[in-house]
């Protein structure tokens, strides 16, 4: 157990490494921060769609019976978990319309594109912690098991860390938050895995039924969407080319695909 918990806290302290990728000084430009936003949003899709959603309906298949009921409240969960998103990234958007519209000339306008982009990397890294506490759950387990499969799990998960740091950090030290508290915020996101394991192993498997698992799953997939389509790319659209942004997301989500096909979850 001790070892299952040690590969668990080494796969979630990947995140550390993806903050520190994201300290380099051409973040801090808008041409490297809008890049890494793209690429942030373009991992967090993959993972969301492929990783989370299908994890979810196979839950709550075990429980509902079938595959279109479980689909059915799948999509509910995340469509509903989407729209709160939504509805909270408006309410906080007010102040800095209001920011847009009562200053002038470019300092605003720079001033309000920095506010959106810092309130994109608070709702990445709440988003990726929650994401990171059943991860760190399926790794300690796997481990505990088999501690050879665990290795190999935990050197996956590892992987598709690294790019979900960068997500955490790019946007608080691209917008002036100083780099020890930008990689601080991403290795406190990845220290939801460990965490995750000692909750998840000692309490959650034994009290949650596989349908309120299910439900939880579907929700994060439906924030990390809703922060990803909302946030990051329309923010990365004010920093940098379409194009640019577009490639920038492409990259993101082939290193997330990449990193799940290690994980054997495609």
């Amino acid at each position: 157990m001790l070892t299952a918990f040690l590969l668990t806290l080494v796969a979630g302290l990947a995140t550390s490494l993806g903050g520190l990728l994201a300290l380099h000084p051409r973040v801090r430009t808008p041409h490297g921060l809008g890049v890494a936003l793209a690429f942030a949003a373009g991992a967090m899709l993959v993972v969301a769609a492929v990783e989370i959603l299908p994890a979810s309906a196979a839950s709550l298949r075990s429980s509902l019976g079938s595959w279109s009921q479980a689909w059915l409240v799948t999509t509910g969960s995340a469509g509903l978990a989407a729209a709160s998103v939504v509805v909270a990234a408006r309410r906080l958007g007010k102040a800095v319309g209001a920011s847009e519209q009562s200053g002038r000339g470019r300092y605003h306008d720079a001033e309000a594109t920095r506010r959106r982009v810092r309130r994109s990397g608070v709702l990445v890294a709440l988003a990726v912690a929650a994401h990171n506490i059943p991860e760190g759950l399926v790794t300690f387990v796997t481990a505990v098991d088999d501690p050879r499969a665990g290795l190999l799990v935990a050197m996956a998960v590892a992987l598709h860390n690294v790019p979900e740091g960068v997500a955490v950090a790019a946007p608080l030290y691209g917008t002036g938050i100083g780099g020890p508290r930008a990689f601080a915020l991403a290795t406190a996101s990845g220290l939801a895995e460990p965490l995750g394991a000692l909750i998840g192993y000692v309490v959650l498997s034994a009290t949650l039924p596989p349908d309120v698992c299910g439900v939880v799953f579907a929700s994060i997939a439906g924030v990390m969407v809703a922060v990803s389509c909302v946030e990051l790319l329309p923010n990365a659209d004010r920093l940098v080319s379409r194009g640019r942004a577009a490639r920038a997301a492409s990259c993101g989500a082939v290193v997330m695909g990449v990193s799940l096909l290690m994980l054997g979850t495609v």
